[in-house]
């Protein structure tokens, strides 16, 4: 270890249980003489990273200036400082930015928007390498032999050391979380919490980093978890694209808004602070249902809150009171989003498709454009189904008849409920500004 690395490695010294050193500890930690140890203590109090207070040092003020110059320049945080705040504030609920520094799982940014929700590891804290969602995440994106690495240094052992069999079953676990996309810890961190984290894609030669949901356990087994998880990679997905937009890309034009009155577009402020009575009521109520949270294209209405309350309402009786199994369900959602040609509809239900066991020849089939020729029956029926509802304003006898005969009169009426709902809440998605690209296909 090279004499600049022994002197910052000092800094690594530092945490919530020993917040102060001395030359001795100094002298110890490196095998340092004495004189050494006090000409790299002085070099670090002259760079203000050390302070000296009476026998023993302490993070100097550098460290605060540090912290807020990487606040307003790192792309990463700054891209998603008022996304996070968004999101937290419309689902009550906390969000973490979780990354890499050195050997150490990281906590970068923390977005608390819910004062019930007790969290340990805040920004700034590490966090222990195989608990929790986000960090393994992280971990999952990285390459088996950097994986292996972080593991045994966790340990305070080399590679070559980690016994096999406990490195077997932490490849096989992080394999399983980068094939699905997504991990869920239950309580690992703080009791009575869930931790849902996601990806952050990434189109840069940069450290992976993980977008983590914390909500109370009582909420999260109310909600729907893959509607939780679709949401997760919608916002780790804007937040990569602002971020990338940060390294010169060019900044996309803005999507048009529907204009309700000269002065006033649709949809709330990213803070709900200013919301009405009713507003707020309609927000607690979407909150306290099967959703868990508002998605966006109810708080893109919520400036009719008893319309939105009303729209609402009836989609969760198709989502949730459905008389169509699951599979076939998100089918004719996202045939729908695809019709319509609305991305953000058709990402936010594509990972709850796959959850219910709808295969990818048949997701590809919903997208705009794609034919269903690859589509076994009953799907086929669903999609030509939804398309036409879509396409024509209404459901044609050589189509219907045949859904009637194949799934019942009222599977067949929900599909055009189906076709008809999700276009109207489309006209709000695209009207609002909350649009995306399709995700790219398999």
């Amino acid at each position: 270890m090279s004499s600049l690395s022994k002197m910052l490695g000092l800094l690594d010294l530092f945490s919530p249980d020993q917040p102060s050193i001395t030359p001795d500890v100094v002298q110890e930690a490196f095998g340092l003489t004495r004189a050494t140890a006090y000409r790299y203590l002085k070099a670090l109090c002259d760079a203000g990273l050390l302070t000296r207070f009476g026998g023993a040092y302490r993070l100097g003020p550098r460290a605060i200036e540090l912290d807020y110059l990487i606040r307003s320049s790192d792309p990463l945080l700054d891209a998603g400082e008022h996304i996070m705040a968004e999101i937290g504030a419309a689902r009550h609920c906390d969000l973490q930015l979780i990354g890499l520094s050195g050997n150490r799982i990281l906590v970068l940014n923390h977005a608390s928007h819910d004062p019930g929700i007790t969290v340990s590891y805040g920004r700034g804290r590490t966090m222990p390498m195989m608990k929790g969602a986000g960090g393994r995440v992280v971990l999952a994106q990285l390459p088996s032999a950097r994986q292996k690495a972080l593991v045994a240094a966790a340990e305070g052992i080399t590679p070559s050391r980690l016994d096999p069999d406990i490195w077997e079953k932490r490849r096989a676990e992080l394999s399983a979380i980068r094939r699905k996309g997504f991990d869920i810890s239950r309580g690992e961190l703080d009791h009575g919490s869930v931790g849902i984290a996601v990806p952050v894609p990434s189109e840069v030669n940069e450290d992976p980093a993980a977008l983590a949901m914390i909500v109370p356990k009582k909420r999260f087994d109310r909600s729907d978890e893959g509607e939780i998880v679709a949401l997760l990679h919608t916002v780790a997905g804007r937040i990569a694209s602002a971020r990338d937009r940060e390294f010169g890309a060019a900044e996309p034009a803005p999507l048009p808004k529907l204009s309700l009155q000269d002065d006033q577009l649709i949809g709330l402020p990213a803070s709900l602070a200013g919301a009405t009575p009713d507003q707020q009521r309609v927000v607690d109520k979407i909150t306290a249902g099967p959703r868990g949270s508002v998605p966006s294209p109810f708080l893109a209405m919520l400036d009719a809150p008893q319309l939105t309350e009303t729209i609402q309402e009836v989609g969760a009786a198709l989502r949730y009171s459905s008389a169509l199994p699951d599979d076939l369900r998100e089918i004719a959602i996202l045939t729908t989003a695809g019709a319509v040609e609305c991305g953000y509809e058709w990402n936010y239900h594509a990972s709850i498709a796959t959850a219910a066991g709808v295969v990818d020849t048949i997701l590809q089939a919903t997208r705009p454009g794609a034919l269903c020729q690859n589509a076994d029956e009953p799907a086929a029926t669903v999609i030509e189904l939804c398309q036409a509802v879509v396409d024509t304003g209404e459901a044609p006898p050589h189509l219907l008849g045949p859904a009637v005969d194949r799934l019942g009169r009222r599977e067949a009426t929900e599909i055009v409920a189906i076709a008809g709902y999700y276009a109207l809440l489309a006209s709000f998605i695209k009207s609002a500004g909350f649009d995306e690209p399709f995700a790219a296909g398999s």
